[in-house]
């Protein structure tokens, strides 16, 4: 199990006069121990928790209800929390913690209430995590305003998510999603959507916070990471089913993606057990 916590201040729970602060944030992947966060009277901040991978049974309203990967779970301050990632869910989640005189009605503007949400697969939050963490590591004074930015641009990315489900942007989400990688051009994935390529990929930024390919190619490295994980699959048939004809040239890509070749990434999970 890999966990990662983005201390900001000496405290993590704390409320600011400021307009938005981040708190805290950070991640659990590939959960291999029952994970359970109990909080009676809540935090007197505001979090919000995406599930990538796995599942987890969480505590909506009044009823304990099994979030699966693709949901993100949005808390208020003062919300009793009780939520559970199981020993067996091998999940991936990732979380903020935030605060702000402004914050709850950005929230209420972004029609972003407590509870949960569908999302789907939602690299636009580990992104943001990545180049937190990345502007969280040498602390300087461009650091707070930094994480804050990071974060008013994926509340605005998730609320634009949720809302706009029926957009044809959102259906080639989902086709991505189904297809393998290099199996539909940018320019089919923009005729589905009656656009140009340009406007398209413009369109696809705004929604997103990536382009097309970025988008595809965080899909199909996902795909991977599970597929090397969960089964006794070697490297090139990992390829070939996701439907690559040079296992080299999927090799690059993974190590660009990750930072380790395929092989080092079998061989870390190997160590870990």
């Amino acid at each position: 199990m890999e966990n990662y916590y983005g201390y900001v201040g000496e405290s993590t729970d704390w409320v600011s006069d400021k307009y938005l602060i981040v708190n805290n944030f950070g991640y659990s992947k590939n959960i291999d121990t029952t994970l359970t966060t109990y909080r009676e009277k809540g935090r007197s901040d505001y979090q919000i928790l995406y599930i990538h991978r796995g599942y987890g049974d969480f505590l909506i309203g009044n009823t304990m209800t099994r979030l699966n990967a693709g949901n993100i779970v949005i808390i208020y301050p003062g919300d009793k929390q009780f939520y559970v990632f199981p020993e067996k869910s091998c999940s991936d989640y990732y979380w903020i913690h935030f605060t702000g005189s402004e914050a709850g009605s950005m929230l209420a503007q972004l029609r972003l209430e407590r509870g949960a949400y569908n999302t789907g697969e939602f690299y636009t939050f580990i992104d943001c995590m990545d180049k937190m963490a990345q502007a969280n590591a040498v602390k300087d004074f461009t650091t707070e305003t930094f994480l804050t930015a990071a974060l008013l641009n994926l509340l605005s990315t998730v609320s634009k998510r949720i809302y706009i489900k029926d957009s044809p942007i959102h259906k080639v989400i989902e086709q991505m999603q189904k297809d393998n990688f290099g199996k539909m051009t940018v320019s089919e994935y923009a005729k589905m959507c009656g656009l140009t390529e340009y406007y398209f990929i413009r369109k696809f930024k705004q929604i997103t916070g990536l382009t097309p390919h970025q988008y595809k190619t965080k899909i199909t490295v996902n795909k991977a990471i599970e597929m090397l994980t969960d089964s006794n699959l070697n490297i090139s048939e990992v390829a070939y089913m996701l439907g690559f004809e040079d296992s080299l040239y999927f090799s690059r890509m993974f190590k660009k993606e990750t930072g380790m070749s395929p092989r080092n990434y079998i061989m870390s999970r190997s160590n870990q057990k």
